[in-house]
């Protein structure tokens, strides 16, 4: 009887080559941690982009100092009403005036004046006058005033004008002559009476808008 002996063969594998299972938790959470990171960069640059488009249209739509003139399309379609309007006006040859009193500190009011005077210099009575009213750097609140007759070519009218500054004054007066407009713009004292005719109202807007002057180039 032969016995044969088994050859035990033993292979040695080195630790350093072998995955822990510390090792693999390490890489998972490394992982993990990765795909929070680049996830949250992503989701905070559409989040910040958002915001930026809100505020941007916020500001656009809230600042009182940019106002895009009510109706403009309209206004222009209207172009040649409006142009004839003014130029009956000007046929006319009235002249308005508008005095401003000073402020009512308890009702924060002004009492706002507007005489209109024929060619002679005699008072225009009988007629409906309105006024769209607004500050040159608060466009957006406009004050429409309905003037009411205290004696001839006297119109009065109550409004919170309580702002110094430049305030546009677009006056429309209709009667038996037809409709006239005459817009104004009048330089409003804090304190005291403000008084401006069509005269100071046109030198007023010179002012404002000043005509750019070119002169040719030397060479």
């Amino acid at each position: 009887m032969i016995c044969s002996s088994a050859r035990r063969i033993v292979i040695n594998i080195p630790q350093s080559n072998l995955p822990t299972t510390q090792s693999a938790l390490t890489s998972d959470g490394a992982e993990r941690r990765a795909k929070r990171f680049w996830v949250s960069l992503i989701v905070g640059l559409l989040g910040l982009q958002v915001l930026a488009g809100i505020a941007t249209v916020y500001l656009a739509t809230s600042d009182p100092t940019v106002a895009v003139i009510p109706n403009y399309y309209q206004a222009g379609l209207d172009w040649d009403v409006k142009r004839r309007s003014l130029n009956q006006f000007q046929a006319l040859g009235w002249q308005c005036e508008v005095q401003i009193d000073s402020v009512d500190t308890q009702l924060q009011q002004r009492m706002v004046t507007v005489l209109v005077r024929d060619r002679g210099g005699l008072p225009v009575a009988d007629l409906r006058v309105t006024a769209k009213v607004y500050h040159h750097a608060r466009g957006t609140d406009v004050h429409q005033l309905i003037l009411d007759q205290t004696q001839p070519g006297h119109y009065v009218a109550i409004a919170r004008l309580t702002q110094a500054g430049l305030w546009q004054f677009d006056l429309c007066l209709e009667g038996d002559h037809g409709l006239a407009e005459q817009p104004m713009t009048v330089d409003v004292q804090s304190q005291g009476l403000t008084v401006a005719n069509t005269k100071d109202s046109m030198t007023a807007r010179t002012a404002v808008n000043p005509k750019r002057t070119v002169r040719p180039d030397r060479t």
